[in-house]
């Protein structure tokens, strides 16, 4: 029995209308044969049964994320295997170099990285997952880009932003960020347990669509399922941000007390605090918030530092500030890293800074103790 009710999907176009997540399973009605390939479209949560019969307001697709059903069931064929959504993995250094690792970063790349359609985040980390378990590695820290997943406060969130941010609106976005990581992370946190010890992702937060927002990176304890550390965009760019962005104006967040580690995180313009440049210009409350975030990090001393940007592309904006951070914090700093989102040239002019030799090699302490898990085509 092959008839099946669905509705076609476009990541382009669909989206849940509660979370505003791509990250969609769809219906079927009837009575699909039970096969290998509908099983991995199961496991995938990339289709669900919805039952023998279809009626006039049952729903199209239930949303991954926040567990909402939404849409009307319209006739269409059943997905197949090949439609979901798969890409390569690699490991730099490959080989049997070491089975553990201070830190694994993801380096999206091709169709894991474009600025649309955004690729599905749960499956992108999934297969970034399984390779580590495929070739037995195990990395302390596992961590993504800035807005590796998205969310919305809802229209009945009401917040302040720019300059003067209060800190109990960020709170907010912090804890909506942390319900639907935790929701939506949580198959994959049972596959990373024993190669993984924490993940450290970015996830944006919009309220009534897309501004005002706020950009955080949430510290999960592998093991347990559970935030252990949360923090967020300090240091906004000029313009635009500086009076939409939700504000972190908690410094002493970014550096957080783990087991046997002080880890400092900083979320993607957080690091140009520390360009001299930068410095130089700076004026007023610019100035004041770029100098306490250096201090708060320069005094706390950690031993690694994890920066989530949501694009690297050329290092110009990001090593000069590596290199005056790390004389800053001293000696003891042992690995510090970039996450990267290397874009396709389809959304953005051709690259012009080599993936291998210009980004990865200078946004990593060393291949020693920085694992690069490269995902895309």
């Amino acid at each position: 029995m092959e008839t099946a009710r669905v509705i076609p999907l476009s990541r382009e176009q669909v989206r849940c209308p509660q979370c505003h997540s791509s990250d969609l399973a769809r219906y079927i009605y009837g009575e699909p044969t039970a096969d290998a390939d509908l099983d991995a479209l199961i496991r995938a949560r990339r289709v669900a049964l919805g039952g023998c019969c279809v009626g006039e307001g049952d729903p199209a697709l239930r949303c991954n994320v926040c567990g909402v059903d939404f849409g009307p069931a319209a006739d269409g064929p059943i997905p197949t295997r090949e439609s979901l959504e798969a890409f390569r993995v690699s490991l730099a250094p490959d080989g049997g170099v070491q089975a553990e690792w201070p830190v694994g970063r993801l380096v999206l790349t091709g169709s894991a990285a474009p600025e649309k359609p955004r690729p599905n985040p749960r499956v992108v980390l999934e297969a970034a997952i399984v390779e580590l378990v495929r070739l037995d590695k195990k990395v302390r820290y596992l961590v993504t880009p800035a807005g590796f997943l998205r969310a919305s406060a809802g229209p009945d969130v009401h917040v302040t932003s720019g300059w003067e941010t209060c800190q109990s609106d960020f709170d907010t976005l912090r804890r909506v960020a942390e319900d639907i990581a935790l929701h939506s992370l949580s198959g994959v946190l049972g596959l990373a347990r024993g190669h993984a010890s924490h993940l450290v992702v970015g996830v944006d937060v919009s309220v009534a669509g897309d501004d005002p927002y706020a950009e955080v990176a949430l510290v999960i304890d592998v093991e347990e399922g559970t935030v252990v550390g949360g923090t967020g965009k300090t240091y906004p760019m000029t313009g635009k941000q500086e009076r939409e962005l939700v504000r972190n104006a908690d410094v002493g967040s970014h550096v957080i007390d783990l087991p046997g580690d002080r880890i400092g995180v900083l979320v993607c313009h957080d690091l140009v605090a520390w360009t001299g440049r930068s410095a130089e210009n700076r004026k007023g409350r610019r100035a004041t918030v770029g100098r306490g975030l250096q201090d708060r990090v320069a005094a706390a001393r950690p031993n690694v530092v994890l920066h989530l940007p949501h694009t690297v592309e050329r290092t110009g904006t990001w090593v000069a500030a590596w290199n005056e951070l790390k004389r800053e914090v001293g000696p003891g700093l042992r690995s510090w890293t970039s996450a990267i989102a290397y874009l396709t040239p389809r959304w953005r002019q051709p690259k012009v800074t080599p993936l291998r030799w210009g980004v990865r090699d200078r946004t990593r302490s060393s291949d020693r103790d920085v694992l690069d898990i490269i995902v895309g085509d």
